[in-house]
């Protein structure tokens, strides 16, 4: 039995009428870039993370770049982020004109603590960008502290965790300076294709990040700051709106599959199942095994859909090998191996998911 680590089909088809009837007002309308479409999802997106100010741009890493341009930082300013994420974390940091400096996580956990910031903390530290990492939340109150007494300013990588929530019950990406987000298909809500967008509080940072967007021209034919190409394509904003509506419906689909594995392999020897943590909204569900090269082998022997995330830190690959050691980090990407948990993956496929993994952890 073949059982995909993802499928978009899946969780498209019960709308793909209203996707094709979407496409078709588009088509018909034709404003491609600009359409009133984008201001219309932003709202909507605006009015579903409870913030001020959402602004459509064209992909998750160029969020981030437009994010930290809009902040005011000097070329070479450092900036903490871990080496256990995705390179755009941190290759966005250097397109910036900044400096990644790399913070080990904190033993049994994805994540680096307020202390782990602060030990790497150096003279020229400006901010931290937090990646909320398989959307699952991080604590943020000890780090925000933190930035306040440096006076450093915390951009939140969310483009794996949109519709996580706080302890408190409020949306990841609303306590930063400034929030970022991913709408890649695989993302907890994907468009056809890629998009992004940014989001804060501030007024200001919002009309920044509005001309840094449109090639730092506030207004049409009047730039004043050296910006980009980062629009938000109107088709995309147009699919979203249609998609928005669905995400709470996905999380829950996405929880109650997490819930299934926590009850069915949290037992296993060997095997650390991710933390059942309220407010996670599972874009991955990671486990953790000091067999994890086995494993992988033997999953994909049996069909079962299966990825690495991240096989290799970012402090060890070329663009930002620098000899540092961070035993934290390199231990997690030895062991992390993750199992399907999309919307749409069915019951009879995750307890087969369950019992070829109870099956390799038990009997090797």
């Amino acid at each position: 039995m073949s059982i995909p680590l993802f499928n978009l089909n899946r969780v498209l088809k019960p709308h793909y009428s209203e996707l094709e009837k979407t496409f078709k007002q588009c088509l018909v309308e034709g404003r491609f870039i600009n359409g009133p479409q984008i201001e219309i999802f932003e709202n909507q997106l605006a009015n579903y993370l409870g913030i001020d100010h959402v602004i459509g741009v064209s992909s998750g890493s160029d969020a981030l770049i437009v994010a930290l341009r809009a902040l005011g930082l000097q070329e070479g300013d450092e900036i903490l982020v871990t080496p256990f994420t995705f390179v755009a974390s941190a290759s966005s940091i250097l397109r910036a004109g900044l400096k990644p400096t790399f913070v080990d996580i904190s033993p049994d956990s994805f994540h680096p603590s307020a202390e782990d910031y602060e030990n790497a903390w150096t003279a020229a530290t400006k901010g931290i960008l937090f990646v909320h990492l398989f959307g699952e939340p991080g604590d943020l109150l000890a780090i925000k502290d933190l930035c306040a007494r440096k006076r450093a300013v915390l951009i939140e990588d969310c483009a794996q965790s949109l519709g996580s929530r706080t302890k408190k019950g409020e949306m990841i990406g609303t306590e930063g300076d400034i929030s970022t987000f991913s709408f890649f298909p695989a993302k907890n809500l994907g468009c056809l294709g890629d998009g992004g967008a940014v989001a804060t509080k501030k007024a200001s940072l919002s009309t920044s990040m509005r001309a840094l967007k449109a090639h730092g021209a506030p207004k049409k034919y009047c730039t004043e700051i050296l910006g980009g190409n980062f629009r938000l394509d109107t088709l995309h904003a147009a699919f979203l709106s249609v998609l928005l509506p669905h995400l709470p419906m996905w999380i829950k689909q996405r929880a109650q599959n997490a819930a299934f594995y926590h009850s069915h392999l949290s037992h296993l020897p060997d095997l650390i199942v991710p933390k059942p943590l309220l407010g996670h909204s599972w874009n991955q569900y990671t486990l953790r095994t000091p067999r994890r090269d086995k494993l992988k082998e033997f999953l994909d022997e049996k069909g079962i859909g299966n990825a690495i995330y991240y096989p290799i830190p970012l402090h060890k690959q070329p663009l930002f090998e620098n000899g540092q050691r961070l035993p934290n980090v390199e231990q997690r990407c030895a062991e992390v191996i993750s199992i399907p948990i999309y919307p749409g993956l069915s019951e009879n496929e995750r307890e087969n998911v369950v019992q070829y993994i109870t099956k390799f952890m038990e009997q090797t």
